[in-house]
């Protein structure tokens, strides 16, 4: 997969911006804050629906529009090309002609519904420095990674994930009731059929996504360390334990008994695939806890260019891969051997503040320099970079 256009209007900083790539790997520099990451988020955004850096769209419409604009076409390994367009609307859509005030999708034309359609479409993984987070952060973090990853692969997964959290919400604000209100513990029963059903399906999905990611990230992690380090992931649950669909169900069902007394006492549900967690091992040690910046920033690449293998296995098509800063504080060796793991990718696009060695050595880039807004096609040792 690899992009070919990119059109933005009134995006972050941009007040319009028209881009065409070639197949394979470009290159975009430029100072901080002068609008690099902004570019790979509007493409995650047209591939996903959804920004990896906010969950607020209007944050994503320039300051004092009415709507942001983007557009994109990409490309399948299979040249299948699948146009895409996203209208946000900012605090004064209902000034402007023809923009509503929800957000619009487009795919080829038509109009979409549901975020499960865009599922498969452009398979898309982008690392920047927040996935520092999915090492170092709170389980939340970790699961909203599952959640993405696995959503992009199985369409079903979405679906299961809706369920499951209007099930939980119904749940909890039944348990509030009997708690403060006397109602009968007989109201919970209908939501634990769901939150059941559901979850089992959920906790499947993420131990298979769990496994394949770790078996990727040992080879990806082994040759970024010069195999001084291995690294694992271990997928943490009260249902990780459970074999099969059946299992899974009966040990949820059996929680959920086992818990209802504290559950009312708490008022909300104590047990469940909510309080999922992964967690990363290196040489047998703890990497949140214990691991240095150093290898957390290298653990976390791992995990990015391990999923776009796993993508690539899971969906026969290689993920349009986007790296937001990540070689700046890696040396010559290092980065290149990342440039090496990911040269078959048909789609590769590096930003980064300087023209580095690493970077201004790849013949096969196209260069672009970007700064306040603007965006130029540059050669690399141009008098601009110096």
């Amino acid at each position: 997969m690899h992009i070919t256009k990119l059109a933005l209007e009134n995006f972050r900083i941009y007040p319009e911006l028209q881009m065409e790539f070639s197949q394979g790997l470009t290159i975009i520099v430029g100072p901080n804050a002068s609008g690099k990451t902004s570019l790979l988020e509007a493409i995650h955004l047209l591939a996903t629906t959804k920004s990896p850096r906010t969950r607020i769209d209007r944050q994503l419409v320039r300051s004092g529009a009415p709507y942001s604009r983007l557009q994109g076409q990409f490309v399948s390994t299979q040249d299948q090309a699948t146009d895409i367009s996203i209208v946000l609307p900012g605090e004064h859509a209902d000034q402007a002609e023809q923009i509503t005030t929800a957000k619009q999708v487009k795919v080829n034309g038509a109009a979409i519904d549901s975020v499960s359609q865009m599922i498969g479409r452009v398979p898309v993984v982008m690392f920047s420095t927040e996935d520092l987070s999915i090492v170092k952060g709170s389980p939340g973090y970790r699961r909203r990674f599952l959640n993405v990853a696995t959503a992009q692969l199985r369409p079903r997964y979405l679906d299961d994930l809706q369920r499951y959290r209007r099930a939980l919400s119904q749940r909890n604000e039944v348990l509030k009731l009997i708690r403060h209100a006397g109602a009968p513990r007989s109201g919970v029963e209908p939501w634990d059929t769901q939150l059941i059903e559901a979850g089992a399906a959920l906790a499947a999905d993420r131990q298979e996504f769990t496994q394949m990611l770790s078996e990727a990230a040992e080879l990806v992690h082994g040759d970024l360390t010069d195999g001084a380090e291995r690294l694992v992931l271990r997928y943490q649950g009260d249902l990780a334990d459970s074999d099969d669909d059946e299992a899974r169900k009966g040990r949820f069902a059996e929680l959920l008994a086992q818990n209802e007394d504290r559950d009312v006492e708490c008022g909300y549900t104590t047990v469940g695939v909510h309080r999922d967690d992964f967690s990363m091992i290196v040489n047998g040690t703890a990497l949140r806890r214990y691991g240095s910046q150093g290898q957390q920033r290298t653990a976390a690449l791992s995990l990015k260019l391990a999923q776009a293998d796993v993508v690539t296995a899971w969906r026969e098509e290689p993920p349009l891969l986007l790296l937001d800063d990540c070689l700046s504080e890696l040396d010559v060796c290092r980065g290149n051997r990342i440039l090496e793991l990911v040269q078959h990718l048909q789609g590769l696009i590096i930003t980064s503040p300087v023209l580095n060695e690493i970077l201004s050595a790849r013949s096969d880039a196209d260069f672009f320099r970007v700064e306040n807004g603007s965006l130029e096609q540059i050669t690399p040792g141009a008098a601009e970079m110096q």
